[in-house]
């Protein structure tokens, strides 16, 4: 084998090895950018969600498809799911505060059809303010907790979850 040989074969393997880690390179960049898109996603589900249960509180019937609120909820499970497998915890927490919501206000609304005077004195304001608070709560703590994993910071508050008081 002569020298020349010697140097092409190895010229041939570093620009192989430097392909390689090109590749590698490039496919941990894209995974951390699909991911980011994907926390902004997230936190843009969580804003839809949080905006639909401050519109329940000023609806005249419970309407679950309005304002996309389920939509919403079911695309945070799914990114969740798919994407950021650490926020399971969080995650259930708010399933099961939108749950506690959601029966609240069926309860509510057939409770105003069929015995208006019993509904006016169930005070269900600061029952919905209770539960509001518990569904802000969850809200807030996935959202943390995604900007430390995704390593990103939300773009603007959670919708308006916050105009009703603390």
């Amino acid at each position: 084998m002569s020298t020349t040989a010697y140097y092409l074969a190895w010229l041939g393997v570093g620009l192989s090895v430097i392909a390689l880690a090109s590749g590698l390179i490039v496919r941990h960049l894209r995974l951390g950018w699909t991911r980011q898109a994907m926390a902004a996603q997230l936190f843009d589900a969580l804003d839809r969600c949080s905006t639909w249960v401050a519109a329940q509180r000023q609806a005249m019937l419970f309407q679950p498809d309005a304002w996309g609120g389920d939509a919403a909820l079911e695309e945070v499970r799914t990114i969740q799911r798919q994407w950021f497998a650490p926020l399971e915890r969080e995650a259930q927490e708010l399933y099961a505060a939108h749950a506690q919501l959601a029966e609240f206000l069926w309860t509510q609304q057939a409770l105003r059809l069929t015995d208006t005077e019993a509904w006016l004195l169930s005070e269900a304001d600061t029952q919905f303010m209770a539960l509001w608070r518990l569904h802000r709560a969850a809200t807030q703590a996935l959202a943390v907790k995604l900007e430390g994993v995704a390593g990103v910071a939300a773009t603007r508050g959670l919708g308006a979850a916050s105009s009703f008081p603390a």
